[in-house]
């Protein structure tokens, strides 16, 4: 049997193609581990499974620009707890929000609903990103599927990516300080329940501080389809034992 030219020529770029794509593989995993790294080891990334978190900082909403607080519980095994303070106005007006790996409500004032089926997806979405973020899964945990986005600049430092996939989310890209392995910025599609649409989430992470012997951003701004939607501070972080279930128990 004979092989034209072109068949081998075909052969040929498929072999190139395959092994440009383990090469980009293996950059995504270096990248990833030495992120891991850089945040505190495997070893302690590996047993963080809850945290609470409190900030401060501005929301722009309604045309203004709102000063609010937030207290946030998150656990790795997708339940979550927000509540968050808003002043309007000289008006305190306060919003909690909770998931509980299955169901989601939330609380406004004194009224409290069950959220509806796209909201619960939102809440879901967010959770993953939690999860995500948290880097030491990405090493080990087949659910995830790494590729290489190559280098790119986040603020006036150079950063490289990598986007992360897993089976029933979106697609998360994690852009990683160069130098020193810290994540700097992660970007995702997210449907703005207000708005009705989808619109691009980008978080930027920066002036980390130590805790427990892990890393933390102590400075967070989330811009949403390219305009600045938050900007905090995190003025207290704690790793937890545990979350007790009452804290995510419906009123």
């Amino acid at each position: 049997m004979r092989i034209s030219s072109s068949t081998v020529l075909l052969l040929g770029l498929l072999l190139v193609g395959a092994q440009r794509a383990s090469a980009q593989n293996n950059d995504a995993k270096a990248i990833i581990e030495k992120a891991v790294k850089a945040h505190g080891g495997e070893d302690k990334l590996g047993k963080l499974q809850v945290y609470r978190a409190k900030m401060k900082g501005t929301l722009e909403a309604m045309g203004l620009s709102l000063d609010f607080t937030s207290e946030g519980l998150m656990t790795l095994r997708d339940r979550m707890r927000t509540e968050i303070t808003l002043d309007i106005m000289g008006n305190k007006i306060s919003v909690l929000q909770v998931f509980n790996g299955q169901k989601g409500w939330m609380k406004i004032g004194d009224d409290v609903k069950d959220v509806d089926e796209e909201h619960l997806k939102e809440m879901k979405e967010e959770g993953h990103s939690v999860r995500v973020g948290s880097l030491a899964p990405l090493l080990k945990d087949k659910t995830y599927t790494l590729a290489y986005l190559g280098e790119a600049k986040v603020g006036d430092k150079p950063a490289v990516g990598v986007k992360v996939s897993a089976k029933g989310y979106r697609e998360i890209d994690l852009w990683f300080d160069k130098d020193n392995g810290l994540l700097v910025k992660s970007m995702r599609p997210t449907f703005d329940l207000t708005a009705r649409k989808e619109v691009m989430k980008e978080t930027y992470l920066s002036d980390y501080r130590d805790a427990n012997g892990m890393k933390h951003a102590g400075k967070v701004r989330i811009d949403q389809d390219g305009k600045k939607l938050l900007e905090g501070e995190i003025t207290e972080y704690q790793i937890l034992d545990k979350a007790d279930d009452s804290e995510f128990a419906k009123p």
